[in-house]
């Protein structure tokens, strides 16, 4: 049995405590192994299970830094989709916004200007499941949302956009910001 086979075991069975500690012992995992453990993670009701993607995305990083010792792992679409789909499930957007910026970090210009994964980090702050969290969670999503007007190369932004920071709003009690946020997509 190869690491490869039980890491998507793991990841089938959404044992992400079991994935993560098999990845720990992986001398040098590659990106696919990140992936099924990252996925294992995802899939888990481990309430950690988001610190522990944090913890890979880093190791990622420093594998892709430490060059000519092993194979390169790069820190993929792929694997930063996943990693985000777990921050959207915990409802952790200053994780998610964390994951981007890793993400952004690791990439070509080109990925710089592309609003999906902007876009997965307001769902995840749209996903903030504590009551006494919105609030802020709904101040940081605005700050990400004119972050990414601010951006060449993306489209005005669509209606789908502005629902998620609708909803952020909505979510928070903050009826005066969610009205005003109507106003400037339909002037």
């Amino acid at each position: 049995i190869t690491y490869a086979s039980m890491l998507n075991c793991y990841s089938n069975n959404r044992m992400g405590e079991e994935a993560y500690s098999l990845v720990q012992q992986i001398e040098r995992p590659t990106s696919a192994c990140y992936l099924s453990a990252i996925r294992a993670l995802e899939r888990s009701n481990d309430p950690a299970s988001s610190d522990r993607v944090l913890a890979l995305i880093g190791q990622i990083e420093q594998n892709r830094n430490e060059r000519g010792k092993g194979p390169t792992t790069v820190l993929n679409r792929r694997v930063f989709n996943v990693a985000m789909q777990c921050m959207i499930k915990r409802g952790d957007g200053a994780k998610a916004e964390e994951v981007l910026d890793k993400y952004l970090n690791s990439n070509s210009s080109r990925e710089q200007n592309d609003a999906q994964p902007y876009i997965l980090a307001l769902q995840a702050y749209e996903n903030t499941k504590p009551v006494n969290s919105r609030q802020e969670a709904a101040k940081s999503a605005e700050v990400l949302f004119h972050k990414m007007q601010l951006l060449e190369n993306i489209p005005r932004l669509d209606a789908g956009t502005y629902n998620i920071l609708l909803n952020c709003f909505a979510r928070a009690g903050m009826a005066s910001a969610a009205e005003s946020l109507l106003e400037e997509f339909a002037p």
